[in-house]
């Protein structure tokens, strides 16, 4: 989607914020699924033991994961601020506020609305987009792999990180 949205002009928007969304379910999911299958007894107080303190939301999560695995990390440098600045993107998105605007839009039929000029037609910058996409995948192999090599197979399946469950690769490119 990201490439869709750099080879267009009309549209572009939409598929730039589709790919924001799912790199930013594919961190939530691969989070939760590492969580899940290396820490159950954390896993199965989630809801509680993430609802506040120092490892709060989907981030904190990342961050407990990573702090249990001993992965060095600056919290205020990339990668790591590159994911949490995606996730907290995610978060305008899905749960947006309402911005005053004056004038009146017309469209005719059959024509797309443009994107809107708003903070939402901000959160997906195509320069944003890439560093987000190397980051994601940087943070998470890293993550990943010291994951494997503390826990081991069946435990945790691959080195890498969005290796499908038989091991067959899944790369973005």
């Amino acid at each position: 989607m990201r490439d869709v949205a750099r080879d267009q002009t009309d549209g572009s928007y939409f598929c730039r914020v589709s790919a924001l969304l799912f790199m930013s379910f594919s961190v939530e999911g691969f989070v939760n699924d590492l969580l899940m299958r290396t820490r159950p007894a954390t896993w199965n107080r989630a809801r509680e033991f993430f609802r506040q303190g120092e490892y709060r939301g989907t981030s904190g999560k990342l961050r407990y994961l990573l702090d249990e695995f001993d992965v060095s990390y600056v919290r205020g440098a990339r990668p790591f601020q590159t994911v949490v600045a995606l996730l907290k993107r995610r978060h305008l998105f899905v749960h947006p506020t309402t911005e005053k605007q004056s004038g009146e839009l017309r469209i005719q039929t059959g024509q797309q609305a443009p994107p809107p000029s708003n903070k939402l037609a901000r959160i997906a910058e195509p320069a944003f987009l890439a560093r987000a996409h190397h980051d994601v995948e940087l943070l998470c192999d890293k993550l990943q792999s010291a994951a494997y090599e503390k826990e081991g197979h069946p435990v945790v399946t691959s080195a890498l990180a969005f290796n499908g469950p038989m091991g067959w690769l899944a790369r973005w490119s």
